[in-house]
């Protein structure tokens, strides 16, 4: 399903990284991903860092692309910010 507001953001991103992390685990601890994912994410210092940091996350941990993310609405910028 396509997002209806022009440009994903944080709200976005968040539950996105919710539905598809669900469940993982750290392999160092054992704790769910979200949580590290959240937990670095907080510390950034704008909205677009944050959005990107856990986008690039969802791509880490899951089979997500960066296509994906553009069909589900992520703006070009914020899926560009990912390009290695």
């Amino acid at each position: 399903e396509r997002l209806t507001r022009p440009a994903a953001e944080i709200d976005d991103a968040i539950l996105l990284a919710s539905e598809i992390l669900y469940d993982m685990k750290s392999p160092e601890d054992g704790r769910p991903i979200i949580l590290q994912t959240l937990r670095e994410g907080l510390s950034l210092s704008s909205d677009d860092e944050v959005v990107g940091h856990i986008l690039k996350d969802v791509c880490t941990f899951s089979g997500w692309t960066l296509g994906m993310l553009r069909d589900k609405g992520f703006s070009e910028a914020t899926v560009d910010s990912l390009r290695p």
